[in-house]
């Protein structure tokens, strides 16, 4: 989530304000320190313009992903990234 935001040029106070919640509980979020809500992921893509799919897309690192998983991943990676910044997401 912190991606978005950053891509955004957003600060974690502003995100946070139009959240109606605090810096600090968001940064615990975004630091996965605490895992959000489903109130909070529809909170964020109202703030960020996005679907809630995109928000766990773009959450999701290496690290996360099992080692029989990691091939496919690596393979999906790329093709989601690039559908993501296309032109046809955008048209939807």
């Amino acid at each position: 989530m912190k991606k978005i935001r950053k891509e955004r040029k957003l600060t974690l106070r502003q995100v946070a304000d139009k959240m109606g919640v605090t810096a600090p509980w968001l940064s615990m979020i975004e630091n996965d320190l605490r895992d959000p809500t489903q109130k909070t992921i529809r909170t964020l893509t109202k703030v960020y313009k996005v679907s809630a799919a995109e928000i766990m897309w773009l959450s999701i690192e290496e690290k996360d992903i099992a080692e029989s998983k990691m091939e496919i991943y690596k393979q999906l990676k790329p093709l989601v990234d690039d559908f993501m910044k296309s032109d046809l997401r955008k048209d939807q």
